[in-house]
């Protein structure tokens, strides 16, 4: 006869039983295949950090004579102070600038840049055309009856802005007579006394025009050393531009060498300056060319030009 299992026995059995599939049922839940991505990113902005300066100046109102002397501290150049308005910078023969205008281009961009300079060929120098023979036409104010036959032969008379030998064989006391002085016949080719120089070395001499010549002149130079000039991110700008970093100097030297063509023609650009919008009548003298026997006013941006003019702009853009 089977014995019975007690009930307690039996419910602990089944209970055991019970634990043991449970059991079996989650122990796949313990692992499993899995995958993950990150990412993370940053940025700033790159560095454009070109730096062009532009310092010192080229000209002035005052000049001390330091062709004579280094140490000579006298002003031997000076502006006139108008009655309205402020003094303008001048230059003469004998002034210079040693120290000039200096020209920086620095940082290090993180970006290719480009550079150009513009309005460089559109400047002026001073110059008085070649291969012309000048004077100055004086009144004759000390001309008498008694000093006229010995005078004759140099006396000009004024008529339709031309200057003529006079005819007179009398002296006429209602004629103005005018003689000629400081004669002097141009060399051939322009004369261009202010040489400029870049990097203390000159840009040609004085039959070239240094400021604006299209071949060798300051403005050809600074296009040549940048126009559409491209250098690659982080070049050392201080570094690449060495050649371009220099100064621009001048200097309108004292004829030393006794000469008379030069100091002529400095001359007749010191009366131009000085005569009064080529008052042909007046007192002070009138600045004129030789026109076949006659003499003829000069012409302003013809025959001479005055004033100087240097200015560029230099520009560093990002390589699109």
């Amino acid at each position: 006869m089977k014995k019975k299992m007690n009930k307690p026995m039996r419910a602990a059995g089944i209970l055991l039983l019970a634990t043991m599939l449970t059991t079996c049922m989650t122990a796949g839940t313990f692992a499993k295949y899995t995958t993950s991505d990150s990412a993370t990113d940053s940025a700033r902005v790159a560095k454009f950090g070109v730096v062009i300066k532009t310092n010192g100046n080229l000209f002035g109102k005052d000049y001390k004579d330091t062709i004579v002397s280094a140490t000579d501290s006298s002003i031997t150049v000076q502006a006139k102070t108008p009655t309205s308005g402020s003094r303008e910078n001048v230059v003469a023969p004998g002034t210079k600038n040693d120290t000039g205008l200096g020209i920086n281009i620095s940082g290090t961009p993180e970006v290719d840049v480009k550079f150009t300079v513009t309005n460089a060929t559109t400047n002026k120098n001073i110059f008085l055309k070649g291969s012309q023979t000048y004077g100055i036409m004086v009144k004759a104010d000390t001309l008498t009856a008694e000093n006229f036959l010995a005078k004759k032969d140099s006396l000009y008379e004024l008529s339709s802005d031309k200057y003529s030998k006079t005819t007179d064989t009398t002296y006429n006391v209602d004629d103005s007579y005018y003689i000629l002085k400081d004669v002097v016949t141009a060399t051939t080719e322009n004369y261009y006394p202010v040489v400029f120089k870049f990097g203390g070395t000159a840009l040609g001499d004085t039959s070239t025009d240094t400021v604006a010549d299209t071949t060798n002149g300051l403005g050809k130079k600074l296009e040549t050393l940048l126009n559409n000039k491209t250098v690659d991110s982080n070049t050392n700008l201080a570094t690449a531009f060495r050649d371009t970093n220099k100064a621009i100097t001048w200097e309108w030297a004292y004829e030393k060498t006794n000469d008379t063509t030069i100091d002529g023609m400095d001359t007749i650009l010191g009366h131009l300056a000085a005569q009064n919008d080529n008052d042909l009548d007046g007192t002070d003298g009138a600045v004129v060319k030789l026109d076949n026997t006659d003499y003829v006013p000069v012409v302003d941006q013809t025959d001479y030009n005055l004033d100087i003019s240097v200015g560029f702009t230099i520009t560093a853009t990002q390589v699109d």
